[in-house]
Formats: structure tokens, sequence, C-alpha cells
């Protein structure tokens, strides 16, 4: 039951109370008639100690059962059990049921007084036990199929049980989730069903907390709901299934992204077309690791991303960047090209302002050169690193 959710939810609810007590109610009179004790008692929810019972909900139904009720926020209510038949008899409540064929009539409680909204019982010689009415009901929540999804969320005090449900108002301001998706790892997910109503949510890691693992399409296809809302991304460790650049697209307020696609052999990701980062306008770090373009030489154009602050390329087949001569925002620029033949033979990064980039760091694998256009030979020779198949130079 979503108890300790009590201080989250915004509504009004009343609360019950059962125990001990010597205050006498008095019967009720709204409409010139004094109402019987059935007529007051049957068709509620009340809860109370009853004696042999202890604290139950229960209701006298209109069909003439006797029913015990367990309660949860995402549910409702939900019947535990029928006791049997009721019926009243002066301050009596009684019901009866059958065992081994054999009729048992018992009594429920004996009523010292009531009132539209409570009842008081005899519990003991010394005692009685006053019951209400119980208003509760159930709220919106969302389903969260997966243990370890849901796990992240007890932790995070979002959730108290696992019931694959989370009571949806738990979730809708928050707005950072760093979960992990290694079946052996802690809070090992595989499913993110529940994740398209956290609408609150700007920052999303998902780590495979050095573990092998893998996310297939199906997966991001529950993250696709969200993406157009996050500002930060990060994949990391992680094996993606084909076609993630149909979904990267859509992150259109995206400030920060950082993917890391090593697989769990240690292969790049095999993707089927160049990411499209144009639209992609907010970007200002990017990071890209083990991407592996399976249709070869391609261009990552960035020339719509000139908010860019940091570029981090690592491992990346068959990809090359042109030009970042509108990128004057860049302070961090490191760029590892794996097996790479850019066919223009040069990268433009006369942006006058190549002094902002402390760190410079440019690299090939594989023996094809590559001109790098400057704005200051010397400078760059003196304060970024290269291999020896970099250049730098003036461009004429």
């Amino acid at each position: 039951m979503k108890k300790l959710l009590l201080i989250l939810l915004p509504i009004s609810i009343f609360l019950v109370s059962c125990g001990g007590g010597e205050d006498e109610l008095q019967p009720v009179n709204p409409t010139g008639t004094n109402l019987t004790l059935e007529q007051v008692i049957v068709g509620e929810k009340w809860e109370g100690n009853i004696l042999g019972f202890g604290e139950i909900i229960f209701e006298l139904k209109n069909t003439g059962e006797l029913l015990t009720y367990d309660f949860d926020f995402c549910n409702g209510f939900t019947i535990s059990q029928n006791l049997g038949n009721w019926s009243v008899s002066g301050d009596s409540i009684l019901y009866t049921y059958y065992t081994n064929g054999l009729q048992i009539d018992d009594v429920f409680g004996v009523v010292l007084s009531y009132n539209s909204s409570e009842i008081q019982i005899y519990y003991s010689a010394n005692t009685t036990s006053i019951c209400s009415v119980n208003n509760l009901s159930a709220v919106p929540c969302t389903y969260v199929p997966d243990d370890g999804f849901e796990g992240k969320l007890i932790s995070m005090g979002a959730d108290d049980v696992f019931d694959n449900y989370v009571v949806t108002s738990a979730i809708a301001n928050i707005d950072t989730l760093i979960v992990y998706i290694d079946a052996n790892g802690l809070f090992g997910i595989n499913d993110f069903t529940g994740i398209e109503d956290f609408n609150s949510l700007i920052s999303l890691q998902i780590d495979a907390w050095y573990h092998s693992s893998s996310i297939n399409n199906t997966q991001l296809s529950k993250l696709n709901s969200i993406f157009d809302q996050l500002k930060q991304l990060k994949i990391k460790d992680v094996s993606v299934g084909s076609d993630l650049e149909d979904y990267i697209p859509n992150l259109t307020s995206v400030e920060s992204l950082y993917l890391d696609l090593k697989s769990s052999s240690g292969n790049s990701y095999s993707a089927n077309n160049i990411l499209d980062l144009s639209n992609l306008v907010n970007i200002k770090h990017l990071t890209l690791k083990y991407y592996d373009l399976r249709v070869g030489q391609s261009e990552l154009n960035l020339t719509q991303n000139t908010s860019l602050e940091s570029i981090y390329i690592y491992q990346c087949h068959y990809l090359y960047i042109n030009n970042l001569t509108m990128h004057t925002n860049l302070n961090y620029l490191r760029l590892n090209f794996y097996e790479s033949y850019n066919p223009t033979g040069r990268l433009d990064l006369r942006n006058g302002n190549n002094q902002n980039i402390l760190t410079g760091n440019f690299s090939i694998s594989n023996p094809n050169s590559l001109e790098v256009c400057v704005d200051n030979v010397n400078w760059s020779n003196s304060n970024w690193s290269s291999n020896n198949y970099i250049t730098f130079s003036s461009c004429p």
C-alpha cells in the first residue's frame, strides 16, 4: 500500500480513526426523523478496531454481504473477505456463514451509539472502539512493471513497495534521474515503461555501471515520449539497438548529449545513418564514443549547433567533421577519428577564438592526414596536442 506517499498527495482527505473512547455519540436527525442504526451503517465503508478482527475496513452491503477491504492509493478498495450475510438486531450487527455444511450465526459488533460519520462499538468491559466512515479514494498512478525501475524510485522515496505502480504525483516533479540497466547490477532496468509520466525530467543518465549491458529499440521508444523536454541525456557503457539516430533528432531542448555506445563485446555501435543533430540548436556539450558508421565515410554536420562549448569525439569509425568556424563558444575540443577519411582533407577551425579552446586534442588512428585550419599556427602547436597525421595550418 502506498501509505508513505500521503504527504505527497495534493488532495484533501478525511483521515479515519479508531480507538478506545468514553464520549457518548448521539443519533443524528438530519431529516426530522431519527435514523435507525441500519439506515446509518449500511452502504458505507467503515474503518475501526473490531473485536476478533483487529483494525479493518468493513461494509454492510445493500446486497446483504458483510465485506472487509484492503485499500491502497493506486487500486482503491479491494475485497479482502466476504464474511457472510449481515443482519441488524437492535443494537447488534450479526452475520451468518456456513462451515462444513453448518450454519453459524455470530456477532460482529454491538453498537453503543452512532451518528452519520461515527459508530461506537463495544470492545471490552472497559473499552469502546470509535469507527469512522472511510472516505479515501484512489489517485492517478503510473504503471512501472520493471522491478529495477521501481526499486530505483523506492530508493528515491517516490514509492514504498514493489507492486508495479507508483503514485503519479510522486514522480511529476523529479527533474534528474540516474538509472542502471544491467540485469546483474543494482537497479538493473530492462523496461522504461512509466518514464512517460516524468513530466519535469530534464536530466537522464542511463548507465551500465561498468557492466556489459544492452538496451533495445522498444526501450528507446519509451524514452521517446520525454526526449523533447530533456536538457541532459547521458548513455554510458551501454550497447543500444539499431536506429538510435531515429530518436536523437527529437532532443530539441537538449544542452548536453553524452553517448558512450560500446557494446558488451567491446564493439562500437553500428549506425545505419549519420546522426542528425540539426534540431539540437541549444546543445552546448557533445560527447560521442564508439559510433561506427556502417554506411561508410560521412560528415557529422554541426553547422546548426553553434552554441557548442565542448566536443569530444572518440573511437568513431568513418566519421569526420568539416567546419567549426561559427563555433565561437568552444573551450574544449577533443577529436579522435578512427579509420576516418575526410574527402576535403581539412577541418576548418578558424573561429576567431581559438585561444579560448583551453583543451585541444586531435588524432587519427590510420594514416590519412588531416589539415586543421587554425587562427594561429604557432599558438595551436604550443597549446594543443596532436599525432603525426595532424597538421595545424593557416589554410590559405
